[in-house]
């Protein structure tokens, strides 16, 4: 997940005219001339679509400002969310990892919601059966997105690590590194 603050930090100037083009354009009948000026900002420095475009950090967002729990813990798990992202990064990773480590964090977030709400429903102890029903097969779905996208980040990494052969003496040495 991107962090918007390292963002900000890293160039004010950009991310001031960011806020100004998007406050202008988030309107009913916005003028022309500011759509394309977000276009063009947006067309100059790319990184900059993460701070309102980024529907996956959105949604992440969205759930846990959602949650029905104090503000500190929602706070906290916001900048769980970076942590996480960083932690699971390596320097050599892709594109494509990053993705991957984006879906991991984004089904980390369903997967706590969910544990957390049906904690909430079995302490309760007032749900039907078919209420219990319902919210074991949705941790069940949100455990598997969750192993799922773990179990992707290992396979595309394990894909990138090259084989190396080694001819010693007419003897065939094939060695196979792993990391991680």
């Amino acid at each position: 997940m991107s962090n918007q603050i390292t963002i900000a930090a890293e160039n004010p100037a950009a991310f001031k005219e960011l806020r100004e083009l998007a406050g202008k354009v988030d309107k009913a009948k916005p003028d022309p001339a500011d759509v394309a000026a977000l276009g063009a900002l947006l067309y100059r420095q790319p990184e900059l679509w993460r701070m309102c475009g980024d529907l996956a950090e959105q949604a992440a967002l969205r759930l846990i400002e959602e949650l029905n729990a104090p503000r500190s813990m929602k706070r906290s798990m916001q900048s769980g969310l970076v942590a996480m992202a960083d932690e699971l990064a390596r320097p050599e990773d892709g594109p494509l990892e990053s993705l991957i480590i984006r879906q991991i964090v984004g089904a980390w977030v369903r997967l706590a919601y969910t544990e957390y709400a049906y904690n909430g429903a079995l302490v309760a102890g007032n749900q039907t059966l078919a209420q219990a029903d319902f919210w074991e097969r949705r941790l069940t779905a949100a455990e598997r997105r969750y192993l799922r996208s773990c179990e992707t980040l290992a396979r595309v990494r394990r894909l990138k690590v090259p084989a190396v052969q080694v001819n010693i003496a007419e003897r065939q040495l094939n060695q196979v590194t792993t990391r991680g």
